[in-house]
């Protein structure tokens, strides 16, 4: 099996990191495949991550997008949430 390409230093992670620390929401924006969900994921590895792109967190967030936000079991009491992948 072949080793992970390695990982690119992002600029823009002190930034984030800063506006993660006082602001409910941090939106990271970009084209696909840019490494926005790894980049996340690096900053916050403890904060649960749910993608809209999973059948069962698209269809919580249709009909209950207040339950998908709730700190309750299916985001295992986490206090922060990360979410991937909204397509317009």
């Amino acid at each position: 099996m072949d080793a992970a390409p390695p990982l690119f230093p992002r600029s823009l992670a002190s930034a984030l990191r800063e506006a993660l620390a006082d602001t409910p929401v941090v939106c990271l924006l970009g084209p696909r495949q840019s490494g926005k969900t790894t980049l996340a994921r690096q900053l916050e590895p403890g904060r649960a991550f749910v993608s809209l792109d999973e059948p069962g967190y698209l269809r919580t967030a249709a009909e209950d997008p207040a339950g998908l936000v709730a700190p309750d079991g299916h985001r295992q009491g986490a206090d922060h949430l990360a979410q991937g992948s909204a397509q317009a």
